[in-house]
């Protein structure tokens, strides 16, 4: 993982908006502005709607919700419903937009985990999708794709506690070949079952040239050099008053 600044906004889902009173939020509708930064689309091209769930609690002290793990760190993360039929169909997604540059290498990594408690656990699966945006922002279409459908995976024990249920962190990278919006889609994979997923920690972050990082090594290297040196004349000095 590079060590550049999230590009993302509220990538780890900190910031909640308008303040909610309960321990989560249910989101059925598009929304635009509900949580800073990102795009809620929880209608599916089924016309079904299945909830894009967001907590506000202190991790730990839920006293609802109790399908959906503890944040992987902070209090707050999202939860992307699918819908209740067999086979199960691709659920709710949310996304955002973001300005790239052409002929730049990015990295894209984030945190999944699968539902807890009775009768969940076992694997849940993010579906994403990395694109130009075609048109509008608030209809997010992909033209020319970088990641297409790729789907990541966790699997927890069925049954899996809060407290026990363990995050797993993906990263991808992809070079954009325009400058311009760029849409980062995560949604809820088929492969989820009765497992919902749930999405943290979403960061992404311009990966660094390999002349910028040789460069960097040899001028660390040039200080080494010139501070063992200057210890080496001191200890010099020393001896030589001994």
């Amino acid at each position: 993982m590079t060590s550049s600044a999230n590009l993302l906004v509220n990538g780890d889902f900190e910031n909640p908006g308008t303040a909610v009173t309960t321990d989560y939020e249910g989101y059925t509708a598009d929304n635009d502005s509900a949580i800073p930064g990102w795009y809620l689309r929880p209608t599916t091209s089924d016309g079904v709607s299945p909830t894009i769930f967001y907590t506000q609690s202190t991790p730990g002290d839920r006293t609802s919700a109790t399908w959906i793990p503890n944040a992987q760190n902070g209090a707050f993360l999202m939860q992307l419903d699918s819908t209740n039929s067999t086979p199960f169909t691709v659920g709710s997604s949310l996304y955002q937009v973001i300005s790239l540059v052409s002929s730049t290498e990015y990295e894209l990594s984030f945190w999944i985990n699968t539902e807890v408690g009775g009768g969940k656990g076992g694997t849940s699966g993010s579906l994403l999708n990395v694109g130009t945006l075609t048109g509008n922002a608030n209809i997010g279409a992909i033209g020319t794709s970088y990641i297409s459908n790729q789907t990541f995976l966790v699997t927890n024990p069925n049954n899996v506690s809060a407290t026990d249920a363990v995050w797993q962190q993906h990263s991808i990278r992809f070079t954009a070949t325009t400058t311009g919006d760029t849409v980062i889609r995560f949604a809820d994979s088929t492969t989820s079952s009765n497992s919902n997923v749930s999405l943290d920690n979403v960061v992404l972050v311009v990966v660094p040239e390999p002349s910028v990082v040789m460069g960097a090594m040899l001028l660390l290297g040039l200080v080494g050099w010139r501070e063992r040196k200057r210890i080496r004349v001191l200890f010099r000095r020393v001896e030589s008053n001994v």
